[in-house]
């Protein structure tokens, strides 16, 4: 059986009780990781406040080793490199302080992996269910390896939380960088391109079954592709077109698709006023 570490960042301000269901759902596998690690994030926290935060995680687990550190006002992809650095572990698994692993994430894992022991593998992702107010809803189907190098040229399709990776390859290529909002975008496109610099065509694998609980706030969905993080994403692709399966193909689609959200997000705030207008208009008809 594999070596896995589940590495969980929690920003201080964040949900407790999505990060104690979060650790219920990894206590609840049918295959237990080795150990967790947890990095708190957000503001000098006390000695107090620690040990109250330490015993009442460790009370939610059995037989795995839990380690949880301590950081000030730093990023995420530094509380991700602290994992990968402070892990005993061959593979860390990632997951997020208020999603769920399905019971059999490990498991399916563990078997995949046993069953392709002559596969090179680096990167293993799967599909997502979604979580919606507590409830499970449909299935977020993630790119097939096949078409990743052309879905990477173009936006992130692998989902951070439904991934295991090899901590030795990833530091490798140096981990996460402190880039906001595309960190883990900026470390599947530098994977890919190491992969094929080794001509590791095994490097990526997806598991065609959900195994993990995505929470989605279904308002933030539905702004997802706003201007502001296309906009985002648009300059860091032109910067690093380097790092781009297909150059060409990311200048052609990201730039129009950019402007077509500069425009949107130019007429938004002008519509919706127009529609209060009108909306208070009606409602005075109607009671004439």
């Amino acid at each position: 059986m594999t070596s896995i570490t589940v590495a969980i960042p929690f920003y201080i301000n964040s949900s407790f009780v999505d990060l104690k269901n979060c650790i219920k759902s990894i206590n609840d596998q049918y295959q237990k990781p080795q150990e967790i690690i947890i990095v708190v994030n957000g503001r000098k926290i006390s000695t107090r406040e620690k040990n109250k935060i330490n015993y009442s995680l460790k009370a939610l687990i059995e037989n795995i080793k839990l380690r949880i550190f301590y950081l000030e006002k730093s990023s995420i992809s530094k509380a991700l490199n602290l994992c990968i650095s402070k892990s005993n572990c061959e593979w860390i698994c990632r997951m997020d302080a208020d999603d769920k692993m399905l019971s059999n994430r490990i498991s399916s894992f563990n078997n995949w992996v046993n069953k392709n022991k002559k596969n090179n593998l680096w990167i293993f992702y799967s599909q997502i269910i979604t979580l919606e107010d507590g409830k499970l809803g449909g299935i977020w189907k993630t790119c097939s390896p096949r078409f990743l190098n052309i879905q990477l040229s173009i936006t992130n399709p692998i989902l951070h939380v439904s991934v295991f990776f090899k901590k030795d390859i990833i530091k490798q290529i140096g981990c996460y960088r402190d880039i906001p909002k595309v960190e883990d975008y900026d470390l599947w496109l530098r994977l890919y391109k190491y992969a094929n610099q080794r001509k590791n065509k095994e490097a990526f694998t997806r598991y065609n079954l959900p195994l993990v609980a995505y929470n989605i706030d279904l308002k933030d969905s539905k702004e997802s592709m706003s201007f502001r993080s296309i906009n985002f994403k648009t300059k860091y692709q032109i910067r690093n077109l380097n790092l781009m399966p297909f150059p060409i193909l990311t200048v052609i689609l990201c730039i129009p698709i950019n402007i077509f959200c500069r425009i949107k997000q130019f007429f938004r705030p002008i519509s919706y006023k127009v529609f209060k207008v009108l909306r208070f208009k009606y409602k005075l008809i109607k009671k004439n």
